[in-house]
């Protein structure tokens, strides 16, 4: 990615970083499926935090994730 194709070809980022939008615009939030064998069908699970996502998984593949911040979803 690059703005032009002049010289200097690497410059410092205008920005430091950017991950997702503040949670005031519903319009930004995204969706969660998930689907398996221990998993219940068409469960709502509401409005969920990102950081659940990984527990989650981890606990369907029985592993532990430490230092997760947050518990798994209830799936079942």
């Amino acid at each position: 990615m690059a703005y032009s194709l002049s010289l200097p070809l690497i410059t410092k980022p205008g920005n430091l970083g950017m991950h997702g939008y503040v949670p005031e615009h519903a319009e930004m939030r995204s969706s969660f499926f998930i689907v398996g064998p221990h998993i219940a069908k068409g469960r709502m699970l509401g409005e969920i935090d990102m950081r659940q996502i990984a527990p989650t998984i981890a606990d369907i593949l029985r592993i532990r994730l430490a230092g997760a911040e947050m518990a798994g979803l209830a799936l079942d």
